[in-house]
């Protein structure tokens, strides 16, 4: 949560979707269509009340994928992944070996990629030890984005990094590049 509050006095407004059976959000299976269908609906809601919003879409670790599915759509001005996963089946094989392959390949973000155009900043930190940074690589040598600056972290994992080093600095530098500052 400090990410957001971070983020919001920077002037922008941001929307946070949690996944289904999380926190609050009790009344749905977490499937991947289910929450490919919130993240279209929480998009639709911002382009339908906010007028000439500019949507930057953005996801960490899971939540990368419902951010590549928009992308993937031509939706946003722009992708922001941080530690971001290739699919699900190639986690499971980074954990399981061989048995990685009974995992059902859901959110297959390396295939997003192949069509999303939109400028894409990719945030992976090369001592994760959750999704392996080699992941955010593939994904990157699959976008069709001309604009897609990668910050491979030194120090940086799963869950500790530099909010201002890891995140907020490559976040600015990238919003200087799409909006010519």
């Amino acid at each position: 949560m400090q990410q957001l509050k971070d983020a919001s006095e920077k002037e922008f407004n941001i929307l946070a979707i949690e996944y289904p059976d999380y926190g609050l959000y009790k009344d749905a299976e977490p499937t991947e269509e289910n929450i490919q269908q919130d993240a279209l609906a929480a998009y639709d809601y911002i382009e339908n009340t906010q007028e000439n919003a500019e949507i930057y879409l953005m996801g960490r670790s899971m939540g990368t994928g419902p951010a590549c599915y928009l992308a993937n759509l031509n939706k946003g001005k722009g992708l922001i992944l941080i530690s971001a996963y290739a699919s699900f089946s190639k986690i499971a094989h980074e954990y399981a070996g061989i048995f990685g392959a009974l995992v059902k390949d859901r959110f297959q973000n390396v295939n997003y990629a192949k069509n999303i155009t939109i400028p894409t900043l990719l945030i992976h930190g090369l001592a994760d030890d959750i999704i392996k940074y080699t992941q955010t690589i593939e994904i990157y040598d699959n976008l069709r984005s001309i604009v897609k600056p990668i910050y491979l972290n030194q120090d940086m994992t799963h869950t500790k990094y530099d909010m201002i080093k890891d995140i907020s600095e490559p976040l600015e530098d990238f919003f200087n590049l799409v909006t010519n500052k």
